[in-house]
């Protein structure tokens, strides 16, 4: 079965489009990687937002990666599997994991980075958001180079296309 793994920058759409990917004849089993890492940390955090403010970016970059490790061992070989990313998670310590599964797809919603700023401006679960359009954008433009490394890669029109796993399959 397959193994998706979705990037893109924050406010991409990704958690929407993991929604996607339940529906179909072939479902895939979703996770949401921040949701998954929250999940995972004590209750003495009102969200993901304090935690980084509170224990750093590096740390909870961190956090990340062994999330990300754990779902790929602990996957079902008979399940597809379905993993959003945070809009940051994919660094060159990530992309050493991924090409060691040979069965994972990374697959990059290429969303402009108008569109991203406008769904994240006002979003105060975003800490990262503080910093301002300006250094936003240059964040934009320092991670397209990994995001660029997706073996599949959807433009906005192709992602508002796409309504379930079924249409998702001949990408794979």
């Amino acid at each position: 079965m397959a193994i998706i793994i979705i990037c893109g920058f924050s406010g991409a759409g990704k958690s929407t489009f993991l929604q996607k990917l339940i529906l179909g004849k072939r479902p895939f089993k979703i996770v949401d990687l921040d949701q998954f890492i929250f999940q995972e940390l004590s209750t003495d955090w009102k969200n993901l937002a304090e935690y980084i403010e509170k224990e750093g970016e590096l740390k909870f970059r961190n956090l990340e990666f062994l999330a990300l490790q754990k779902l790929l061992k602990s996957n079902d070989p008979k399940e597809s599997l379905a993993i959003a990313l945070g809009g940051g998670a994919l660094t060159d310590q990530t992309w050493k994991i991924l090409k060691k599964h040979r069965e994972v797809k990374l697959l990059w919603l290429n969303t402009p980075f108008a569109i991203c700023w406008d769904r994240i401006k006002n979003d105060l679960k975003r800490p990262l958001t503080r910093l301002g359009e300006k250094k936003m954008r240059e964040l934009y433009q320092q991670r397209l180079p990994f995001f660029k490394k997706a073996q599949i890669q959807l433009d906005i029109k192709m992602q508002n296309l796409l309504k379930s796993s079924d249409d998702l399959l001949h990408y794979l």
